[in-house]
């Protein structure tokens, strides 16, 4: 006979996340979640499975790790159905690791770390076979998302993906090349120098298409030469009807948040230009130290980037706007 057990928090949510309660909870730490419509039902339902433990989590905290084994679980799953159906040969003894990595060999897999794959392999491998009971809790939290951005990807349209990526890597490239004596971010009626742009998505399943860039304005580096404090703050701009140029003019678009003209163009005039070679002298001791600057930017850049895979590109994401004052006005 099994004693009645009492349902109650779980003492950690408070004590650690101040998180007082299962209202709070949901809204603070279980992530909404898509799952293409093509996915197979009984790949639906295992990751529906997957949600209502971290839901029930609350309750009990080691249930995130439970979450996890279940998307993971439910990924292979929905790799060995994939794979069935487009090769017609049913292979049974064909491990995970294999099933990574051939579709990702086969480009079904949009850009993400490669240390994930194995990530997966090895979490699922040592909750299989794990005799000391550890778990990861929060620090799992993401990782019950992965299988299901993988998933997603699976049913996404191979030839879209290849075109998005292409122009990701181009964008890049200009912009790295273009900037590289800074530039100017003009929005509304305001203009403000920059150091530097980056392509965070280009979403070519949206009609018109968009393009989704994170911008580092120049900014005072007194709070991290005195005492480390990050002064970075970068902007994110999601942009419609996009032209790419080759002059001075570097990108111009509309800001799907504002419906307002954005461009990215080169300094032009000689006080804006003494500005950022100023900036950029006084900066050098960060701008030497990348890490720094690249935590910030790429934070931004997997915030968004994630964001839309979750979503499988279509949802509408509320993006930071820029709140300014940063950097230096023009």
């Amino acid at each position: 006979m099994i004693n009645k057990i009492e349902v109650e928090p779980d003492g950690i949510w408070k004590a650690v996340w101040k998180i007082n309660t299962y209202e709070e909870y949901l809204s603070k730490i279980v992530p909404e979640l898509f799952i293409n419509d093509n996915a197979p039902q009984q790949v639906k339902d295992g990751f529906a499975l997957a949600w209502k433990l971290l839901r029930q989590a609350y309750f009990e905290y080691q249930f995130i790790d439970v979450a996890l084994t279940q998307s993971i679980i439910t990924l292979e799953r929905a790799l060995r159905l994939k794979y069935d159906e487009l090769n017609n040969k049913p292979k049974k003894n064909i491990t995970l690791q294999k099933l990574l990595k051939w579709f990702l060999h086969n480009g079904y897999f949009e850009p993400t770390n490669p240390q994930i794959y194995d990530q997966l392999r090895l979490i699922r491998n040592g909750k299989v076979h794990d005799t000391n009971h550890s778990f990861g809790g929060i620090a799992f939290l993401s990782k019950v998302l992965t299988p299901l951005q993988l998933i997603n990807d699976l049913y996404e349209d191979k030839e879209l993906r290849k075109k998005r990526q292409e122009e990701r890597k181009q964008l890049t490239h200009h912009f790295q090349e273009q900037l590289i004596d800074g530039g100017i971010l003009h929005f509304g009626n305001q203009k403000l120098i920059i150091m530097g742009a980056w392509v965070a998505f280009v979403n070519n399943k949206s009609y018109p298409i968009t393009l989704t860039v994170v911008v580092l304005p120049i900014f005072d580096p007194t709070p991290y030469l005195t005492n480390k404090t990050s002064s970075f703050l970068p902007i994110k701009l999601t942009l419609y009807n996009y032209y790419v140029g080759g002059g001075d003019i570097l990108l111009e678009g509309i800001n799907i948040e504002t419906n307002e003209s954005v461009k990215l163009t080169r300094i032009i005039e000689q006080i804006n230009m003494e500005k950022f070679n100023s900036w950029k002298a006084t900066a050098e001791p960060i701008i030497k130290e990348p890490f720094h600057l690249g935590l910030s930017v790429d934070s931004a850049i997997s915030d968004l980037f994630l964001k839309r895979r979750e979503c499988n590109l279509n949802c509408v994401i509320s993006f930071f706007p820029f709140t300014g004052p940063v950097g230096v006005l023009v």
